[in-house]
Parts: C-alpha cells; structure tokens; sequence
C-alpha cells in the first residue's frame, strides 16, 4: 500500500496537524510519503507517524518539510517511531524501536530478513 500526503500551507499562520499509524504483518509493505510545505510566514506543523510490523513485514516513511524564503518565523516538527516485532526460537518475543539494535538484528538475520 502506498499513501501519499502533500500540505501547502499558503496562508500567514497556518496549521498542519498530520498523524497516521499502521500494523502490518506477514509479507505486508506500507510506503508512507509526505509533503508539508511551508509557504507563508508564522505557520506551523506537527507530524507524527507510529508503525508496528511483525513477521517479514516492511514500512517506509518519507517525510519532506518545505520552508520557503516568505516563510519566516516557521514552527515544524516531525516524528516516526516504529516497533519491530518478531518471534523465533532463540527468543520468546524481541521487540525495538526506531532502528535496529545490535541484537536484533543479528537475530533478523539469522532468520531470513534481509539488512
């Protein structure tokens, strides 16, 4: 599945809230793509995306913010988190967050993920 967002925020202050969250599993692969552009001045933006995957699941996240030279005074934040879960026989439940700890991804790879 594939989401694409794109905010223009073309008029002086502006707001963006944008949030989204998905669970996959399986073989399942989620692509993420967003846009805020900030056009005018004193605008805001918040951005926060949650992922959980499990099995041989994949999620992208790709997200773009635009200041533009007539968009002083900007206020932008973005955030993506995901949960990795995964199950095999040398662990009862292996879980990390963000990127992959050292562990976890010796563990992914001794079962068949790719790097």
């Amino acid at each position: 599945m594939r989401e694409e967002v794109q905010a223009v925020l073309d008029g002086e202050g502006a707001e963006s809230l944008l949030h989204g969250l998905y669970v996959i599993g399986g073989r399942q692969h989620v692509d993420n793509h967003t846009i805020i552009d900030h056009a005018k001045a004193h605008c805001s933006s918040r951005e926060t995306y949650k992922g959980v995957l499990d099995g041989k699941s994949q999620g992208v996240f790709n997200g773009k913010i635009i200041v533009r030279a007539d968009a002083q005074k900007t206020d932008s934040k973005q955030s993506n988190k995901n949960l990795l879960l995964f199950r095999g026989r040398d662990h009862q439940h292996q879980a990390a967050t963000g990127n992959f700890c050292r562990r976890c991804e010796m563990h992914a790879r001794r079962h068949g993920r790719p790097d």
